[in-house]
Parts: C-alpha cells; structure tokens; sequence
C-alpha cells in the first residue's frame, strides 16, 4: 500500500491527502478512553465464513451501554442480557480474511459469557490489558556527568550528517498511553496526535521523546530521530493496525505488551495477522520493546514458571513480523564502581553495553530485561535520562520501553534515506549493522539472546545511503576523531580543543577494547602500556585490511613543533622529549563501521625528567592513518592545531588524567601534574596563558570545588616578571610564584627568550565544603601567541573526584587572653593522615602541626588549614585569640587595714581611671591614674570595715574588677 503526504512548510506539515482513510481518523477519534477499564472485559470475536454478526441496529443508551439487534434469534437472546459497552468491527481497512471477521465486544466484567452457544461465531480470544514496559527507578543512582551519552553510544551524532530525519513522507506512529503533546520538546515533532491528552502517566511521553524529541532546539535532550515527525495515539493492537495505515506512518512503535504466551492460542492466531498485515502488506516497520525481565513487576509473566521471567516470550515483541528491542546499559565504563551517595555503599552496576542492570557473572538471570532468541536488537535502557514529563520537565526513565523508540529512530532515519526499502530490508539493515557486544564478559552468559547486538544508528543510515550511491566511487574516507562532536569534516570547526581526541586512549593494560578509558601512562622497565585508537570508516568503501595507524610521543608541552618535539630530535636537560610509538593494522571496515588499532608501548623512564621537574609529567600522543586511497588533504605543518584541524585522519591526545582519590602518601600540597610551556622560535616572542573550564560543562566549574594551584618554575616565573606580572582572576599565595585559579585566569605578556622551555605545576585540592556530587572535570591550559592569538596548543587536565567521606576544619571556640600571656591553639583531630597549616591574618604560613603556641600582642585571627594527606581534600576554620590590653592585676594586701595597693597595666591608654564601690550601700570613689604609673596606693582609713568592689575604668570602657575586704 503506497501512503504519500504532502512536503512541510516551515516546520508545519500540510494537510494530508487522505484518499479513502479519512475514516481512520474517525475511527481513532472515538475511540473511547479507558474510563471503564475497571469493570469491563474485551474479547475479539470472530464470525464464521459466510456468516455475519454485524447487528442491524446499535443504539446507545443514556448510561453509555449499547443495545444491540440482530436478525438472528440467537444472537439477540444472547446480548440482550449483557451489558455491552462495545461493540465495533476491531480492523477497519484490512485486506486479511481472517481480520475481515473479527469484531471487537466489551462487555461488563460480571456478566456469564458462554460464546459456545453462537453457532455463528467461530472462535472468540479475550483480550487482556497491556501493560507499559517501564518499571519505577527504586534504586537511588544518581547519574553523574561521567554517564555516557546513549546518543554517542549508538553512534547517532555521525548519522545526523546523513539526515536528520527531514524526509517529509517518513513519520513515526507512537500507539501508546498518557500523552502531552504539548511538551515543549515535542510539539514542534507531534504532526498529529489523536486522542485525548493527559499531565498524568505520560509513558507515552517520555516513549514519543525517546524516539523523535526535538533536537539543537537548546531545550531539554536530543533524540535519535532529531526532525523526524510523529503520529501518537492510545495503544492497543487495533490501535497499532489503524496508525499503521495513516499516509506516512513508516514505522510503529509499541513499547507494552499484553503477556507470555507460550502456545498458540486464538489471541495470538488474530494478534500475529494483524503484525503479519501492517508488515508485509502495508509496508509499515514495527518495533515492539521485548520485555522488562525479573526487574518488571507488573505480573506481566505472571503465566510462565518462576525465574523464567526474563526469558519468556513477550508480546507482540515476540512475533515473527516485529523487530524485538532489549536493553543494554550506558551509565558507566566497565570495572567503575558506583558509590552510592546517600550511605557510601559501592556496587557494580548498569556498565556500558552490559545486558545485566546490577552486574553479577554468577547470576545471569538477575536484574536484566528480556533476552530470548526473539530479540532482534538492543538499545540503551536502563536509568536513562531526560525522560519526558508534564509541560516542561525531565526524570529518569528505566524500561524497554525506551530503548524500543530509539530503534524505531533508527529505522525511520534508514527509511529517510531510502524510503523504498521493505521492513525486511530494514529490519536486515539494522541487525547487520548492530554492534558486537557478545565478547564482552558481561554478556557471556546471554550468547545468542540479544539479538545481532547493540543499535548503530550511523552505521545503518550509512548502509542505507550506500545502497543508493554509484559503486565506482572507491574514494576511501577514515577518521579518528579530534573529540566527541567531530563528524569527520576538513576542517573541523566543531571542535575547539584540538588535542582532546576521543578516539585515542592509553590502558596500563591490554584492556583498551572492553575499558575504552584514558589512563596516564605508567612506567615499567618490563611491561609495556597499550595504546588504543579508533578509526571509523565515513566512505561507502570496504578497507581492504591493509591500512595501518601510526603513534608518536611527546612530553605534555602547550607549543608542541611538528616534526621536532615528536621524532626524538629535541632535547632538553639531556632528556628526550618525544618519539615514535610504531604502528598497528586497521582491521578490514565495512561502511559505517569502525574498528580500534591496539600498540604497545614501552613510557619513557620518569626518573629522565626529574631534572625539568620531579612532579608528574605525562605524553601527548599523535595518531596518523596510513592508507593508500585516503591520503592526507593538507601537508603535516609546524602547528598541529593546524594541521590536525584540517586533516581527518590526525588526531591529538593531550590530557593528563588527575584520580584525586588515589592513595597517596603525602597529597597535601595537591594531586597535579606537569606541562611544559616553551618558545619554539629563534627569537624572543610574548604568550598568553590561558586557564578555562570546559565549555558545556554542567555543575560547578573546578575552581569553584577545589583550590586549582597554578605553579610557576623559575623559567616561567621570570619571563612573567619580564611582562610586567599581569594576571587576572587569580589570588596570590604566601609563594610567590603559585596562584590560585579563581575563574577565567590569564597569565598575560609571558616573555619566554628564544626557545626556552619553561614548565607549569597543576594542582588540584577539593575542598570539603564546597562538594557536590559532581564526579568529573574538565580543566584546559592553552598557550596562544600574545600578538596575533593564534592558538599554539594546549593540555587538558581530566579530574575525576569519587566519592568520600567529608571533614571540617575545627579551630575551636574564641579565645581571650592577657597580654603576655601564651595559649596554645588545638585543631580537632582528623581520623586519617592529615596536614594542619596556620595562617596569619596575612596569609603567612606561621606553624604546621595540631598544637599551635601563640602569645599575640594584640587581638589576632588565625586560620587553619586542614588537609587530607590521601587526596588533597581540605578545608579551613578561623579561631580569634581576643588580648586585652589593659588589665587590673592586683590588690595587695586583700584583706587590708589601712593602706592598699592597686597594681595594673594601662600602658598607651589616654585615660584612666580606678572606681572603689561599698558594697552595701553603693557608695563610690574614683581616682584618676597617670598613664605612666603601673599602681596606685590607696588610703582606707576614712572606709568603714566591710565588702568592697574595685574596677579598673581605660578609655571609658570597664576593663575588670576585683574585691577588696576592708577590717
């Protein structure tokens, strides 16, 4: 059945030309809404061939039952004592016999059914409640900014190149429940919604978003199918056979299911003709989540054995004519261990491309969706984000339910290149393309049960536009990609650090494939790093397996030269500062496809270095394709910000890794490393230091968590001295040459003489306090020329902060004392290695230890600085010790007679003054003193025996008082 529509205009479609399915849309429109779904049971009824049962008159009555009539006394006798809430021909449009006879009945759920007594009814199947294939999110993860973007994990982004899902006669049907069409991401993709909408329950919501949310719209999340428009409705099978026929619909989704049905039965004889029609004679693609395993408890299985729930059959996922999705995760790399914020406990869950939710090898059957021989394919699933809700808002979502609409997605972009495929050939396009994930241990277990793999969209639109293209075009096109928004074109202006390639990786173990993580390289005389890159065929031509990959070194530098600073040729302090790695084969790649080249690689020995610096000091590394039929559009220059930016088949790495949760035997000045900053010219040339955060970084930047140091070495500190000292957004030190990074920081007019090479010492101190749950950061130091700011290269600091257990600095409360006096200054005691620094009110380093002596002058602060030695974490405390200058010392004799000394300190007060009251009767007398007197005798014999108060009185103000007994 060939279904047109009419093209869009600005983003609006046109009317569609409904030829003779304008009843379709009426059909749809009165569809009841479930308001009887409590007490009401619905069977499909099937009339005899050459029989009918259609009544000659349906009246509807005030309470919303049906009267039927019927010119058979049978059937009237029979209705007549129901109550009937519907009664309708179930598959309007179908071309089958056998869906030609059936009808769809509602009855009331108390009602005695016994169809046996029809002659004219050849079978009936009760049609059980569907059941969404989303379960609640009751396990607390939080999912940090190190989750992996499913997105990226099914290759979308590069199949975006190709087509966003423009293609005006490809639409998705969503047969669903619970829709807001009016979500502000997706209103400007629902081209129709028919049915009622609803703020409540919306799984069709969040299934729609997942599917074909509106995309670079700077709004909420992007979605697979990008522009790519739908048509949703309440779900059901008839639901799903009616939007199947609506002019454009190409595919369908249906993320629920309505059982296990393990042996043929009469539902499953008229529920597998009608995915039978919609696939072979309407042409339609459906897609159906395959099931949520032993994590769904809805009993949707609740009719097979125990323990079998994750691999029963789920349907209508499980038909011959549907395209079963199951799940895999994307929220961590493999080995990551999950702590969990609200009790500190660790587990391993939800890997990247693992079929288990909770990782377990001994217990394959545990906390897994469904894995059978009917999965075709599977898709991110589990803990996704960006679930749509309400008008504008956003939750997790977990279920096949959403990894369903993101290979419904995927076939609609298929079809949007080539919309003259059959949902065969779609079907086969994207099993073919799928990705292996078998080898993975994680799903050992699941061998031949997750389909062809996991979904690459780009590699099956990519397929898809090849079919169409002249196959004597043999022009060969591999990328390694300088980042993950890197699509392959010459240049790249999509990414804006050059050297942080996503395709190169460094293991300390053969592990690269499985955990596709950055390390710091490590040395050992004996055993080598491993060196991984990834190149991804964007040409429709095979590779013929010859192709290589070649690496070369050099110590982390911000002005690196092609060739010099990676041949080996440069020296500095005797060292070498860079070399050839060597060069390892790309496996043979199909179009779309992409393959990673591992090499071994023996670090340079560390202890070369210490010399420049003794701090940590790490490699850039640069990757180049060496293929026949691809070679490089612009010649290798001095700059490779230049050169990798134009060239495809050139990528950069340099990023230095800093795990602030590494034991460490004394992190208190920071976990950090080094970068070397360096002339390359034969002359005297001015630089620009400039310290950012990551661009589209969310959360708090580092500098706002941490104390970032900035530490000059004596090179670099007197070519700033020669520029005049100039930075911004920094805050000084009690070490001259370190800075603390306070914002966008620049370090200006750096005046390094012909090529000196100078080096800068990062670190990084948490500070407990300012915490989030935020895991990852990025951090970029970029050298530019001063006069014309051209980019001459940069390192990339990667910090990533696991979970602790958080301290407070403690100084204790305000101390008083006299002057003179010594007090000793306690800092409560950590229960770990910890550093304790005090501080002046200057910033100065005065004492390092728990226990801190002072004897101030004058009133004073100090500051304490407390800092775990394991990982830097700190945090501060301030403690005044408040000294009295003026102070009443004694009175002597006490008790007295006749004559009484008052000894005090009034040094440098402008006056002052002794007060002596009587006790009983508050009688005073007051006598000046002389600022240059330190006692004052006085006489008592005009005093009546008894209790009297004697207060000291500097300035106006009270300083203290002491009793006196007279006899």
């Amino acid at each position: 059945m060939k279904k047109t529509i009419q093209q869009f205009n600005n983003s609006t479609i046109q009317q569609i030309d409904y030829f003779k399915f304008s009843w379709i849309w009426l059909c749809l429109i009165m569809l009841p809404i479930n308001i009887l779904a409590q007490e009401a049971q619905s069977f499909y009824v099937v009339e005899k061939q050459n029989e009918t049962i259609e009544p000659t008159q349906k009246t509807t009555l005030p309470d919303g039952t049906l009267s039927l009539i019927f010119e058979d006394k049978e059937l009237n006798d029979f209705f007549n004592t129901k109550t009937v809430y519907q009664y309708k021909i179930a598959f309007h449009g179908t071309n089958s016999e056998l869906l030609k006879r059936v009808y769809f009945v509602s009855f009331n759920e108390s009602d005695n059914l016994n169809f046996d007594e029809l002659s004219m009814i050849d079978f009936v199947a009760e049609i059980p409640d569907f059941k969404p294939l989303e379960y609640p999110n009751d396990y607390d993860l939080e999912i940090p900014n190190i989750a992996t973007n499913p997105l990226d994990l099914v290759r979308a982004p590069l199949a975006w190149e190709i087509t966003k899902g423009d293609n005006p006669n490809i639409m998705i049907g969503i047969a669903d429940i619970g829709f807001n069409p009016n979500h502000v991401d997706l209103q400007n993709n629902i081209y129709q919604h028919i049915g009622y909408s609803t703020t409540n329950g919306q799984h069709g919501t969040r299934v729609a978003g997942f599917a074909s949310a509106v995309t670079d719209n700077g709004v909420g999340i992007s979605s697979i199918g990008y522009n790519t428009k739908l048509v949703t409705t309440s779900g059901s099978t008839m639901q799903t056979h009616l939007i199947a026929q609506i002019p454009g619909v190409r595919v369908v989704n249906t993320s629920w299911g309505f059982g296990c049905i393990n042996n043929p039965n009469n539902l499953n004889t008229i529920n597998e003709e009608v995915y039978r029609e919609i696939w072979e004679d309407f042409g339609v693609v459906v897609v159906s989540a395959a099931g949520n395993g032993d994590l769904d408890h809805s009993n949707l299985c609740d009719n097979v054995v125990e323990g079998t729930e994750s691999t029963a059959y789920v349907y209508p996922a499980a038909y011959d004519y549907t395209i079963s999705v199951s799940s895999v995760g994307t929220t961590f790399p493999h080995g990551y261990v999950y702590t969990r914020p609200s009790d500190g406990t660790d587990h391993l869950i939800e890997w990247n491309d693992c079929h288990q939710l909770y990782i377990d090898y001994s217990n394959p059957e545990s906390g897994t969706h469904q894995h059978n021989d009917k999965v075709d394919i599977v898709a991110p699933g589990y803990v996704l984000r960006g679930g749509l809700t309400g008008q504008t808002d956003y939750q997790r979502s977990s279920g096949t339910s959403y990894a369903a609409p993101q290979v419904a997605a995927a076939a609609a972009l298929v079809l949007s290149v080539n919309p003259n495929l059959t949902p065969d050939e779609v079907r086969d396009i994207l099993k073919n393309t799928a990705d292996d994930i078998y080898w993975l241990p994680c799903n050992q277990a699941y061998q031949g049960l997750l389909g062809a793999g996991r979904l690459n969209v780009f590699r099956a639109v990519k397929t898809a536009e090849c079919q169409l293209s002249d196959t004597s075009d043999n022009t060969l096109d591999l990328m390694i990609k300088d980042s993950k928004d890197d699509v392959g074109d010459e240049p790249n202006l999509n990414t804006s650090r050059m050297w942080t390639s996503s395709d190169i990786w460094v293991r300390n173990q053969n592990d690269g494939k499985i955990t596709p993580v950055h390390q710091n390289p490590t040395y050992s005389s004996s055993e080598p790093n491993y060196i991984y890159v990834r190149v991804t065929n964007l040409s429709c031509q095979t590779t013929t397996g010859t192709e290589t990959v070649s690496v070369n070194w050099a110590k982390a530098n911000t002005a690196l030269q092609w060739p010099e600073n990676w041949d080996g040729s440069l020296q500095v302090e005797d060292a070498v500062m860079g070399g050839v790695v060597g060069t390892g084969t790309i496996p043979p790649l199909a179009p779309g496809q992409e393959g990673i080249v591992e090499i071994p690689w023996y670090v340079p020995n560390p202890d070369d270095y210490v010399g420049i610096n003794d701090n940590p000091w790490h490699f850039c590394l640069l990757a180049n394709i060496n293929a026949t039929n691809d070679p490089l559009t612009t010649s290798m220059t001095p700059n490779p910000n230049h050169m990798v930016r134009e060239n495809n088949n050139l990528a950069w790495k340099n990023v230095t890794v800093i795990d602030v949760n590494e034991d460490s035997n004394d992190a208190s000045d920071g976990i950090g490393a080094v970068v070397g900053i360096a002339n390359p010219s034969d002359i005297q040339r001015t630089f620009i230091l400039e310290f950012v955060k990551e661009d589209v970084e969310t959360g708090k930047p580092i500098y706002e968590e941490a104390e970032v140091g900035i530490k000059m070495d004596q090179v670099l500190h007197d070519a700033w001295e020669r520029g005049g000292k100039i930075a911004s957004e920094t805050e000084d030190t009690n070490v001259d040459n370190k800075k603390i990074a306070k914002g966008h920081v620049l370090l200006e007019n750096l005046q390094l003489n012909p090529n000196e090479y100078g080096t800068l010492y990062l670190s990084f101190n948490f500070l407990t306090k300012e915490l989030s749950e935020k895991r990852k950061y990025r951090y970029h130091v970029i050298q530019k020329d001063a006069t014309t700011g051209e980019v001459i290269g940069g390192e990339t600091f990667e910090i990533n902060k696991r979970y602790r257990q958080s301290f407070y600095a403690d100084a204790g409360n305000t101390r008083e004392i006299k002057q003179n006096e010594e007090i000793t200054l306690s800092a409560e005691q950590l229960f770990e290695a910890a550093k304790y620094n005090w501080y002046d009110e200057d910033g100065n380093l005065v004492y390092t230890g728990k226990d801190f002596e002072v004897s101030p002058e004058i009133t004073t602060k100090y500051k304490l600085e407390v800092i775990a030695k394991t990982d830097g974490f700190k945090d501060y405390a301030e403690v005044e010790v408040k000294v009295e200058p003026y102070q009443l010392i004694s009175l002597s004799p006490n008790p007295a007679n006749t004559l009484v000394t008052v000894n005090y300190n009034i040094e440098n007060t402008s006056s002052a003054y002794l007060i002596v009251t009587e006790q009983s009767n508050g009688v005073s007398n007051n006598y000046i003193l002389s600022p240059n007197s330190d006692s004052k005798l006085i006489n008592l014999n005009n005093y009546a025996p008894g209790y009297y108060i004697v207060t000291l009185v500097c300035d106006g103000q009270i300083i203290n008082s002491k009793h006196l007994i007279k006899n």
